[in-house]
């Protein structure tokens, strides 16, 4: 699955400029991948609260746990996509996931981690009770 959103992505941005596709690639699938943790950690923090908070003392803890771990994101997409998405084993993927017509939208794939980062996370708000909705 995730060759074929690298390809997906690599073919939108390699039409767009071809040298930076590789870089613009690899970057949108670490965000890709972080996002789905998004909604992960919000399950796992409303299960946890209490044990988590008794834990930690430290503020913004998030930013302590979410930068190295989007730089080992980063640093393994790197290793993985770079040969990937170069001579032979692009013209693999390009006869593996090629297509006139795509049944999925490329678009579809990159408002995945707007959903997954800000709609996923409001609506477990609203569920939660954290987020009031108003009326007038």
């Amino acid at each position: 699955m995730m060759n074929y959103i690298a390809y997906r992505v690599f073919e939108f941005f390699d039409k767009k400029d071809n040298t930076l596709s590789i870089f613009r690639t690899i970057n949108f699938l670490t965000l890709f991948q972080v996002s789905f943790l998004i909604p992960i950690f919000t399950l796992s923090n409303s299960i946890l609260k209490d044990y988590v908070n008794a834990i930690s003392t430290i503020d913004r803890i998030e930013y302590y746990i979410g930068i190295p771990l989007g730089l080992v994101f980063i640093l393994i997409n790197s290793f993985l996509y770079k040969k990937k998405l170069k001579g032979e084993s692009l013209n693999r993927l390009k006869e593996k996931f090629h297509k006139k017509k795509y049944s999925l939208s490329v678009w579809v794939i990159f408002l995945t981690p707007v959903v997954l980062v800000f709609v996923i996370p409001v609506v477990y708000g609203l569920l939660n009770g954290t987020i009031r909705v108003s009326h007038p």
